[in-house]
C-alpha cells in the first residue's frame, strides 16, 4: 500500500514540477466566457503570439489575462508585437488581471510575448 502511494505522489510532484508554465486568457472579466490556456515552453520563450488562426477568436476580445507565477508577459494592443510606441504595450504578471478594464486593456490584445523569471 505504502509503494502505491509513494509512486503515485511521486508522479504527481515530477509532473508539477516540470509542467511549462502558462498563459491563460478569457473574452470576459473574472476568468469567463470563452477561454484558453497556452504553454509556454522553453523553446517558445520570447516569441511573439499572435492572435490569429486557432485563437483568432481571441484577437481584440481578451478581457481577463494572467501568466503563471514564472512568467513576466508583454501584451500589445496590435499583431507582431511591435514596441515602437509606449502607449502600444503593457506588461503583465502574476497573477494577471481578472479584469482588464481596471487597466484601460479591456479587448484591444492582439499579441503577446513571455519571458520566465
Amino acid at each position: 500500500m505504502f509503494s502505491k502511494f509513494f509512486v503515485l505522489l511521486l508522479a504527481t510532484l515530477t509532473s508539477s514540477a516540470f509542467a511549462d508554465p502558462a498563459v491563460f486568457y478569457c473574452t470576459d472579466v473574472n476568468w469567463s466566457g470563452n477561454c484558453h490556456q497556452s504553454p509556454i515552453t522553453v523553446d517558445q520563450e520570447g516569441v511573439c503570439r499572435n492572435l490569429k488562426d486557432d485563437v483568432a477568436r481571441f484577437n481584440d476580445a481578451i478581457s481577463s489575462f494572467g501568466p503563471d507565477e514564472d512568467l513576466h508577459c508583454t501584451v500589445f494592443k496590435d499583431f507582431d508585437c511591435p514596441t515602437n510606441n509606449l502607449y502600444n504595450y503593457a506588461a503583465i504578471e502574476y497573477p494577471g488581471y481578472a479584469d482588464l478594464r481596471t487597466i484601460g486593456w479591456n479587448d484591444v490584445i492582439s499579441s503577446y510575448t513571455c519571458y520566465p523569471y
